[in-house]
């Protein structure tokens, strides 16, 4: 571990290649980093709570569509309905960097098949071909979404019988 984290001070201090190291969802680190001070003496760290989407729609609503314009994309009115935007953060178990992996690969992806418009069809897509699940059986596309998806599995889904 020691031998990692060397690295990573390693990596944050090239003078002719400046380079920020943001360690997302690996809260095993944050005991680790200590134990090296050159490391640790550089870190922020930034602790994020989980999206409360009664009091952050608005900027989950923005993330979406930021992205889409910033590739150009229309977004479909679909994709700021309440609706699309809770089940865009349970697929991503209430995290924002889960959440922000999800709308840049859904960009990625309508980028990719050259579509002008952002659609629930590229959440469905990346989820898809990350899982490897049939794409009835999404949080984007199934009825019991919201007791599919565990916080702390969030990319292996239950269903229930």
């Amino acid at each position: 571990m020691l031998e990692v984290l060397d690295c990573f001070k390693t990596l944050v201090k090239g003078p002719d290649w400046p380079m920020m190291l943001i360690l997302s969802g690996v809260p095993e680190l944050a005991d680790s980093i200590p134990k090296l001070e050159q490391l640790f003496r550089k870190v922020a760290h930034v602790r994020l709570d989980d999206i409360d989407l009664e009091v952050d729609i608005e900027e989950v609503n923005s993330i979406v569509g930021s992205y889409a314009i910033e590739a150009n994309l229309s977004v479909d009115d679909d994709l700021t309905s309440g609706d699309f935007l809770h089940r865009l953060t349970t697929a991503g178990a209430f995290r924002w960097g889960l959440v922000f992996e999800l709308v840049m690969k859904a960009v990625g992806s309508a980028v990719k098949q050259k579509s002008n418009q952002l659609k629930r069809e590229h959440f469905v897509d990346v989820w898809v071909t990350k899982t490897g699940m049939n794409s009835i059986a999404t949080p984007f596309t199934h009825s019991d979404y919201a007791t599919m998806i565990r916080k702390d599995r969030p990319f292996e889904v239950t269903i229930r019988r």
